[in-house]
């Protein structure tokens, strides 16, 4: 049973507690974290198992809802693990940005630049269908198509920050 903590507006905790599967009243807000992989100007996303309730079948970063006393930058490294098969380290994970989600959800997004052997990445079958690199140019794409599963503010935070990245790794 998953337990999550409650939070308000402001990002703060309240002290409430409740359990998956138990709404949020008004006001009540969960935590969850986008997990960017970043390699040569490529993001790793993943597509969204067929079964799942929210953005089924679509391309989309690693995400997952922050438990109970976790901090979000743990839940980025749990998610990964747990959907990818994919080890990080908490000198891995990057703070990018945190958006208010119009589902109840304080999004805190972080970026990881390593680079990924497909060999070792193990799906999360019930959560997990495919995984692919996607340039910034082929994610719009996927936008247009309707195919992508995202915050809109998160993804602008993101996509400064990989062509950022990808110019100023070409003057060095």
């Amino acid at each position: 049973m998953e337990k999550f903590d409650v939070y308000d507006k402001f990002c703060k905790k309240t002290g409430d507690i409740i359990i998956r599967g138990v709404g949020l009243q008004k006001g009540q807000y969960r935590l969850a974290v986008n997990a960017w992989i970043i390699n040569n100007g490529r993001i790793l996303l993943q597509k969204r198992a067929s079964t799942l309730k929210s953005g089924p079948g679509k391309w989309a970063a690693t995400s997952g809802g922050t438990i109970a006393g976790e901090r979000p930058e743990t839940t980025v490294i749990r998610e990964c693990r747990e959907e990818l098969g994919l080890n990080f380290s908490r000198r891995d994970v990057i703070y990018l940005s945190r958006a208010l989600a119009v589902n109840s959800y304080w999004i805190f997004s972080y970026a990881i630049h390593k680079k990924v052997d497909f060999s070792k990445i193990v799906l999360q079958k019930s959560e997990v269908e495919d995984v692919n690199w996607f340039t910034v140019d082929e994610i719009e794409a996927l936008i247009d198509a309707g195919e992508f599963f995202y915050t809109a503010k998160i993804w602008e935070y993101v996509k400064i920050y990989t062509e950022f990245w990808k110019n100023f790794l070409k003057t060095y």
